[in-house]
């Protein structure tokens, strides 16, 4: 979809006149809009295979922290002339659904230096958006989502696309370490969760960069164990220089917000574990499928090697330590 089409969009179902600028994304038409009054949205055209109840799950569960977690910084929902959350239009024969959300001001996370105390504020708004959410009861509607930690075994396979051998063996072995007990599962609290806290997906303050100024994209929430939600934003700090640190003051902030139960903290380091194996294993093998997106698909793929290197060589002793918000 081109830009032009992306203004007349604007116009005809949102009664806006502004200008749009592309925005990278993998499945979806995605673009800033800069509307005529200088205030700015996200314009997010979706993919002709997406299914409707689904964004419309996602995007009741905004407007459910609008009025849950009003303090929290994510996406406003912008109503359409008629009034509704989203709108159907016909795009070369196929229906599309297009939404207009909020746009937040600031800087993504991955393009700031990060610091234990900007990990900290971010397990704090992890805590406040999964309290936030505990409530929201809207139909789940049922798929299958190659993202859900969960299901981690539906990838192991993959590992196969992996090139570099000690990687391979690495990964491998992180998706057997990471397998789950079933009986512990079944007693880990559940709810909707966002399922992909990662720094593409966090605004930071461009003048305060410990500052967490927003948390966007929801295309992967779902319903699971809660606990899948700290330990991904975990799984895209632990590769960092600083990862141990950033891990315990993350894990601090959002302990601040909700108490953990000992299941969870029992299921913590596996579910990291699990979904470090899934980054390195899923990117790669997109990759070599869709070439033309690579640089975007493998962005957080070295930060995961580097995790899954630093948590392998991590004592039982030194996670418990980590685990109470400390260093080891």
């Amino acid at each position: 979809m081109t830009s032009d089409e992306a203004v007349n969009l604007l116009r005809d179902i949102f009664g806006l006149d502004g200008s749009a600028d592309r925005l990278p994304s993998e499945v979806d038409d995605t673009f800033r809009i800069t509307a005529a009054d200088g205030k700015r949205y996200t314009l997010k055209v979706a993919g002709v295979n997406e299914r409707g109840d689904v964004l419309a799950f996602q995007t009741g569960a905004l407007q459910h922290l609008e009025r849950t977690a009003p303090q929290l910084p994510v996406p406003r929902v912008r109503r359409t002339l008629d009034g509704a959350a989203m709108a159907e239009v016909p795009v070369s024969g196929k229906t599309r659904f297009v939404r207009l959300l909020g746009w937040l001001e600031g800087m993504p996370m991955h393009a700031m230096a990060g610091s234990p105390t900007q990990t900290r504020a971010l397990g704090e708004a992890l805590g406040t958006l999964d309290r936030g959410l505990a409530d929201y009861e809207r139909p789940f509607p049922h798929f299958e989502l190659l993202w859900d930690i969960t299901h981690a075994a539906r990838v192991t396979d993959w590992t196969q696309s992996i090139a570099d051998p000690a990687l391979r063996m690495l990964t491998d072995r992180a998706f057997s370490d990471a397998t789950l007990d079933p009986a512990l599962e079944v007693r880990l609290p559940r709810q909707v969760i966002h399922n992909d806290i990662n720094p593409h997906n966090v605004i930071v303050g461009e003048k305060d960069a410990d500052q967490i100024a927003g948390i966007i994209d929801f295309g992967d929430l779902i319903q699971a164990t809660r606990i899948n939600d700290l330990a991904i934003a975990l799984s895209y700090q632990l590769g960092q220089p600083d990862g141990l640190a950033r891990a315990a003051a993350m894990i601090s902030g959002y302990r601040g917000q909700i108490a953990l139960t000992a299941d969870e903290c029992d299921a913590l380091r596996p579910r990291i574990l699990a979904r470090l194996a899934m980054t390195v294993t899923i990117t790669t093998r997109r990759a070599a499928d869709d070439p033309g997106h690579a640089a975007y698909i493998l962005r957080n793929r070295p930060a995961s090697i580097a995790g899954l290197e630093q948590l392998a060589t991590l004592s039982p002793r030194a996670w418990d330590t980590i685990l109470e918000g400390n260093l080891p």
